[in-house]
């Protein structure tokens, strides 16, 4: 999907505002941060993107389906901006329903489709070891 047309989507999202990408890049960022967590995936920022070309903005974004750029980044980036606005408290929270619905969805929908390329290679448990450990004399001691 075209970068310009996710930003005048989250405009849209924001009562029709004129924001410029510049301005949205923050959001958008915290969006896909919040995706690869989720998602144990490791997608690019647009951030990352603009920095890789000589701070030229990316003209696309096609890391993942259009589905859920439409919603869960325009909703996310809306519901980020509107926490940040002081006079937005009560439309965010909205935004923070339909958020958490999306990405829900995403995540059970996509996390067995995230390609190899992008997919984290951080484990999701913690792998303990633990030497010496005598549970069956610790439970006898016990009665």
């Amino acid at each position: 999907m075209l970068v310009s047309t996710i930003v005048k989507n989250i405009n849209q999202q924001l009562a029709d505002e004129q924001f410029p990408y510049s301005q949205l890049e923050r959001f958008m960022d915290a969006v896909i941060d919040d995706i690869n967590d989720t998602l144990n995936s490791c997608f690019p920022t647009f951030g990352e993107l603009r920095e890789a070309n000589d701070n030229v903005p990316p003209q696309e974004y096609n890391y993942f389906p259009d589905k859920y750029l439409r919603s869960v980044l325009v909703k996310g980036a809306a519901y980020k901006y509107y926490i940040m606005d002081e006079e937005g408290m009560a439309t965010a929270e909205a935004y923070n329903y339909e958020y958490a619905d999306a990405l829900f969805r995403m995540q059970r929908d996509y996390q067995d489709l995230v390609p190899e390329e992008y997919q984290a290679d951080r484990p999701g448990a913690v792998d303990i070891a633990i030497d010496n450990l005598d549970c069956y004399g610790s439970w006898l001691m016990w009665w």
